[in-house]
């Protein structure tokens, strides 16, 4: 059989499911595969990589997206067996290709891929991802753009003008469009931040709700502008920079990331058009109050608007401790113990070590009042002070 050698980047869709991606090692091979189970079930293997329309693929990136019925969408690494190139970096959708890197782009004449990642898919199943393009097939990315569908249509890309800045198109270049973009759960709406050609670092990051630059409490939630009072901010406190992405069907905005307040007050998280919760916020936990510190590790909103992050604390008997907060609340924390058998029962001996990954949480939609939060971890099951000897797991 095979070994499970690494596990990254839980995902949901909206119909109780979950998936990840997982690296096993059988018979001298590595494989890539996406395991979960499309209704929250038992999981098992949905997909591992494979010889699809004369594309050997020889890697999967950790980040992908599940459909209500099954479906995966993901980037993976493949060979044309025809050409034999090799490291052709493409978007999928299940079994089938839908752009690979050196092919024209369908919906942009004369241009060709160069990248495709990041890839997501709504519960209907339409694909969503950030691909590069340029002038030649070959060479460096020119161009980025948010891609949607099978057809490869054009979301967003460099030179778009959005709504609130005329003047200043979307920058054209390799780093404009973010990847923490997010579609809410039909794809009707999206959110994402994107630089745009301001000819200063300082103040062209900017977050976009469909087309147009968003506003809280009457200001743009743009790098260096003003925080309004109204939308949590404090006496001078202007917008820094923007993590962690989510939207819903209503309408609904998440949004984590700095202000340009002190390092000890400017991580912050906002639901709709107000700060809910900031570093340097006093917190109740089982040990006695903590103070939030550091940078949000990990951050998700569903489709009912519950949300969650995972951010450091420091309380009486330690700092930094990794803690998971559900709608403002300490749910689960650095130190506590963890079901390794799906017995109900924490082992005393199975201690959360800590997190783990680029983004290592996801919560599902609220069915019958509960809501699935997902999160992989290192768990410390020998009571030693190394990392080496942790197991890695997927939690529920």
């Amino acid at each position: 059989g095979e070994i499970v050698s690494s596990i990254s980047n839980p995902v949901v869709n909206h119909a109780g499911g979950f998936a990840l991606t997982t690296n096993t090692t059988g018979s001298g091979t590595t494989l890539s595969n996406i395991w979960g189970n499309a209704t929250g079930g038992p999981g098992t293997v949905i997909l591992t990589e494979s010889i699809h329309d004369n594309l050997q693929q020889t890697s999967f990136e950790s980040f992908h997206g599940l459909s209500n019925d099954g479906i995966p969408c993901y980037s993976a690494i493949s060979t044309n067996l025809i050409t034999g190139e090799t490291g052709l970096d493409g978007a999928w959708r299940g079994t089938k290709v839908l752009l690979n890197e050196l092919d024209p782009v369908p919906s942009l004449p004369g241009q060709y891929s160069t990248f495709n990642s990041r890839a997501s898919i709504t519960a209907n199943g339409t694909s969503k991802w950030v691909g590069g393009f340029r002038d030649s097939p070959g060479g460096s990315t020119q161009n980025r753009a948010l891609f949607s569908g099978s057809s490869v249509d054009v979301v967003l890309m460099g030179g778009d003008i959005i709504g609130g800045f005329p003047g200043e198109p979307i920058k054209t270049g390799s780093s404009n469009i973010d990847f923490d973009y997010r579609f809410s759960m039909l794809g009707t709406n999206y959110l994402t931040p994107v630089q745009l050609d301001s000819g200063s670092s300082t103040n062209d990051g900017v977050v976009v709700f469909n087309g147009d630059a968003v506003m809280v409490g009457g200001g743009f939630m743009r790098e260096a502008y003003p925080i309004p009072a109204t939308a949590g901010g404090l006496p001078g406190e202007n917008w820094d920079n923007f993590d962690f992405m989510g939207v819903t069907e209503a309408g609904l905005i998440f949004v984590t990331g700095d202000t340009d307040a002190t390092s000890s007050l400017d991580e912050f998280v906002l639901v709709g058009d107000e700060i809910v919760l900031r570093e340097g916020d006093v917190v109740p936990t089982p040990g006695g109050d903590a103070t939030i510190a550091g940078s949000i590790e990990g951050g998700y909103l569903n489709e009912q608007g519950d949300w969650a992050v995972i951010w450091d604390v420091d309380d009486i008997s330690d700092t930094n401790l990794e803690t998971l907060f559900f709608n403002g609340e300490v749910v689960l924390m650095e130190g506590d113990s963890v079901d390794l058998d799906g017995d109900g029962v924490p082992e005393p001996n199975s201690i959360l070590a800590n997190f783990t990954g680029i983004t290592t949480l996801a919560i599902g939609d609220r069915i019958g009042g509960f809501v699935a939060i997902y999160f992989t971890a290192d768990i410390d099951v020998n009571g030693t002070s190394t990392s080496s000897d942790d197991i890695e797991g997927l939690f529920r």
